[in-house]
């Protein structure tokens, strides 16, 4: 029989990843343990999880094969029934998968207890005592398993009174009324027995109380701890006389009572005492006064090193260390301790200064000063000998020349000598090369390094066996190889390179607008290395000031990108750690990015998220690393949609709708923490960069090529202000005011046609601009007559405008400048359709809405400042429309204003009847009687929006 064969190869794809059942143990109780009933039973356990990584809280579920669920978390306690148990841990991952660990106990029943016996012996029931009376109790509690019973375990009450005492007998004295006294006796189980009694208690016979008066001190004086205190008092009583002895007691609200009689003296204990003589009469009634002193405890110095009586010579640097300790201000510092020499005078302030002193015998003595001026002192005798005579080595660079040029990488070879009268040629650790940039870079007549950018001056020190040492010094220049790849400029708002050397400025070197620069608080805290700032300790990096240039670009946009290339110190820190932040506190900020243990956690505040930016978009666990690594933030809008990139890869998606209209604009930019000094994160920067634009992936991935150190070519700027076309002109706004509704005509020509803003809350001035950040209309008061005379005689016209749009979706069209009555009639209008500029003007060849209409390309609009020029000449009727002095779009409109309406009103941002609403920045808005020339339009071009 013949047979044939075919083969086929099949993979299968698992479409879901693999997830690991976690493991859960039980720490306690151990297992085949015996309880009672009655006990409370510690259980503990844990469990872990491959993915989800330590479990805890309800993801801990026990349960017993008796009484159910028992509990959940890593430990809890609790009684269980009787019975042969078996517990179990069930531990439930994110995936719902459940991990599973037992453990069996026996629990016993609890042996029965028989209550114990209370009895009263004295006094007998229903008789009767004054409240003067120091009544006594006596009484007995019995158990048949513990036996006699005494101490805490008979308590004595009363039903006036509450608890009076406890034990086989008592004295006290009780207030007036009849009182039931019960004795209770507890067993160590927890039984109770008692018996009861009842008592009465009269008040004594009419007696005046006595009086208290204190003489001396007086009220709220101060003393030290270290005065002797003298205290005098009187007592009178009407019917004993002048009370003394132990009739007077006199007792602190701190130190309890402090001595009797009509004079004490004695010292007391630092803090706030109330102190109160009290007057007892033979009839056991009282009178009392009291006063109020502050005792203050002189504060304790103490000098850890060096120690008493060592010798040192004049060359040494002394290291002196001690501390200061004062019982209300608490542990001293700064200047409240101040280090002096019976020599040479105050030597330093703070718990530990380095000195070097003259020769003779110091006594050094460390004086600790608290808040109210009192101080404590300690002293040390040091020697100090003159140092013997010394020739200092000398230390000479060989190679390389002073003033070389090396690029970072290239391994720069540093050969030198070290030579000393005493001992010879010097080598190894007595030679020590460092960089003023870098540190100590190597030791020994030869080493081969690399280095940072920057000038570094390079330093041979040569020291001898003595201490004396020489140096020579020489400067390199080390350059990083240029970049093949420019970053992306188009949007930049800041940039911080961190190429600085020195110094606690961080500078922004975006060449935007002024630059929003920043302080080190504390430069103690941070280092330098290689054109990067590295956090070493918890400072922070921030703006004086409010950061309006990013508030206003971003506000404007609604769009923004956060880039940064950063080394992270660990994969710990958390809160998240603020690396980037725009904000005040903890809770408020308009965006921040940080660090959240080993994930990027950035919050943006918008309309549709919290005050604190939440819910946040977060990288998944592990994506940080502590290695130099770029991240890119981005937010387009209107749609909202949020990406995190790492190393040029998209690694997070989310999304932050509607706008960043309630961001706060008096909040400041920082780095590496938050205001409140408490989300501090420590790594090195190498680049932070704030962008008002979302970055495409391919903008993302060009500044990644580009590295830390890429080139970021200048960002276009607005044409510096020069001398604009004044012919013609024949109304002028450029929105100077700071304050006020009011938008003054500045042309100079004819009556000025102002205009005024409907409503303030919709619009905000700043920089020379005017903002409309929501619906409004800006209009003249009555028809712009000026406007409408002007250019009905000339029938010609030229509409400038400086202007930034707020996006490129505004349509109707929306109105940027118009004179007209509503959305279908109209003299004139410059509009927005979408990404095109859309300009209607009404001839007796055109219907009364100005159609058709002149546009611009789709896409000439952008949502950047922009120089709009419309001109229409006569009587050729040629219209065309400029964008940043380029041509953008001809037309043409033959005949004459003849029909224009004298009753129109001229407004900006809006028509009269509110319905075409323009959001976006207004530099500039002009009206010529004449159409500009190309050479016109260039001009007030190159003057730019300030000219």
């Amino acid at each position: 029989m013949a047979f044939d064969t075919a083969c086929i190869n099949v993979s299968v794809n698992s479409s879901t990843p693999f997830n690991s059942r976690p493991v859960a143990s039980i720490s306690a109780p151990a297992g085949n343990v015996t309880f009672l009933t009655s006990d409370s039973i510690t259980f503990t356990g844990s469990a872990f999880d491959a993915q989800d990584g330590q479990l805890s809280g309800n993801a801990l579920v026990w349960t017993s094969n008796i009484d159910g669920q028992i509990g959940t978390g890593e430990s809890f306690s609790a009684s269980l029934s009787a019975g042969n148990q078996i517990i179990s841990l069930l531990a439930t991952d994110n995936h719902g998968d459940i991990g599973t660990a037992t453990v069996s106990i026996t629990v016993n029943e609890a042996p029965t207890n028989e209550a114990p016996t209370a009895s009263i012996n004295i006094p007998d029931d229903v008789f009767v005592y004054l409240t003067t009376d120091s009544i006594s109790f006596a009484g007995t509690g019995s158990d048949a398993e513990d036996g006699s019973l005494s101490g805490s375990s008979l308590v004595w009450t009363s039903d006036l009174e509450g608890t009076i005492g406890d034990g086989e007998s008592i004295n006290i004295s009780l207030s007036a009324g009849i009182h039931l006294i019960t004795l209770t006796a507890t067993d160590s189980q927890g039984a109770t027995g008692n018996e009861s009694i009842s008592i009465t208690v009269g008040p004594p016979p009419g007696n005046d109380a006595p009086t208290a008066s204190i003489n001396t001190p007086d009220d709220v004086f101060n003393y030290l701890t270290t005065d002797t205190i003298n205290f005098t008092g009187t007592g009178p009583d009407p019917e004993d006389g002048e009370l003394t002895g132990f009739s007077l007691v006199w007792r602190s609200s701190l130190a309890g009572q402090i001595g009797t009689g009509t004079s004490i003296s004695l010292s007391l204990g630092g803090g706030n005492h109330t102190i109160t003589p009290t007057a007892t009469d033979s009839l056991g009634s009282t009178g009392s006064h009291s006063i109020n002193l502050t005792v203050n405890t002189p504060p304790t110095a103490s000098i850890s090193d060096p120690d008493d009586g060592f010798t040192f010579l004049t060359t040494e640097t002394i290291h002196f260390n001690g501390s200061g300790l004062d019982a209300e201000d608490g542990v001293l510092t700064g200047a409240s301790l101040v280090w002096s020499s019976n020599l040479a005078g105050q030597l330093g302030t703070g718990t530990s200064i380095s000195v070097s002193l003259d020769a003779g015998a110091h006594t050094i003595t460390l004086t600790a000063t608290d808040s109210q001026g009192v101080s404590g002192t300690a002293s040390i005798n040091s020697n100090v000998d003159p140092a013997p005579v010394n020739n200092p080595p000398s230390a000479s660079i060989n190679i390389p020349d002073d003033v070389f040029t090396f690029l970072t990488t290239d391994t720069i070879n540093f050969a030198g000598t070290g030579s000393d009268a005493e001992d010879g040629n010097l080598t190894a650790s007595s030679l020590v090369w460092s960089s003023n940039l870098a540190g100590q870079i190597g030791t020994g007549t030869s080493i081969n390094v690399s280095l940072g950018a920057g000038i570094h001056t390079i330093t041979l020190t040569a020291t001898d066996s003595l201490g004396a040492a020489g140096s020579e010094s020489i400067n390199i220049t080390v350059s990083t190889p240029p970049s093949n790849v420019a970053r992306v400029s188009e949007g930049l708002v800041v940039l911080y390179d961190f190429e600085e050397t020195s110094g606690n400025t961080v500078h922004d070197v975006s060449g935007v607008g002024s630059p929003l620069n920043l302080d080190i608080r504390n430069s103690n805290a941070v280092s330098r290395p290689n054109g990067a700032l590295s956090i070493d300790s918890s400072t922070i990096v921030q703006s004086d000031d409010a950061a309006i240039k990013l508030i206003d670009a971003l506000q404007f946009t609604n769009e923004i990108t956060i880039e940064a290339w950063l080394k992270p110190a660990n994969t710990t820190q958390n809160g998240p750690a603020r690396i980037i932040t725009l904000s005040k506190d903890t809770r408020k900020r308009n965006f921040t990015l940080g660090q959240e243990r080993d994930a990027y956690d950035t919050r943006l505040r918008t309309t549709s998220t919290s005050d604190n930016g939440t819910p946040s978009l977060r990288t998944p666990y592990g994506s940080l690393t502590t290695d130099l690594t770029h991240v890119m933030y981005t937010r387009s809008h209107p749609s909202g949609e949020t990406r995190t990139y790492i190393n040029g890869d998209l690694v997070a998606t989310g999304s932050a709708v509607s706008t960043f209209n309630r961001w706060d604009d008096d909040f400041r930019f920082a780095l590496a923490n938050e205001f409140t000094l408490n989300r501090a994160w420590l790594g090195e920067l190498h680049l932070v960069a704030i962008y008002d634009r979302d970055l495409s992936p391919a903008d993302v991935s060009q500044n990644f090529q580009a590295g830390p150190n890429g080139v970021t070519p200048p960002v276009p700027q607005p044409p510096p202000g020069g001398i604009r076309v004044n012919q013609g002109l024949v109304a002028l706004y450029d929105f100077e005011e700071t304050s006020g509704a009011t938008v003054l005509d500045v042309s100079g020509v004819g009556t000025p046609l102002n205009l005024t803003v409907d409503d303030m809350d919709d619009v905000a001035r700043r920089d020379g601009a005017l903002f409309v950040k929501s619906s409004t209309v800006i209009k003249s008061h009555g028809a712009a007559s000026k406007i409408i005379g002007a250019l009905k005689e000339t029938n010609e016209i030229t509409i400038e405008a400086w202007i930034q749009p707020d996006n490129i979706t505004q349509d109707g069209p929306a109105r940027i400048v118009t004179l007209s009555s509503g959305t279908s009639s109209r003299n004139f209008t410059l509009g927005q359709e979408d990404s095109s500029y859309d300009t209607r003007l009404r001839t007796t060849s055109t219907n009364n809405n100005g159609i058709p209409s002149l546009r611009t390309p789709g896409g000439s609009l952008t949502a950047r400042l922009d120089h709009v020029v419309f001109t229409r000449s006569h009587p050729s009727g040629e219209t065309r429309t400029y964008i940043n002095g380029n041509l953008a779009a001809t037309g043409n409109t033959p005949s004459t204003f003849g029909n224009w309406s004298n009753s129109f009103r001229f407004a900006l941002a809006n028509v009269l009847s509110n319905n075409r609403p323009w959001l976006g920045k207004f530099d500039l808005v002009a009206i010529y009687d004449r159409a500009l020339t190309q050479a016109d339009v260039s001009q007030n071009f190159a003057a730019g929006h300030n000219g």
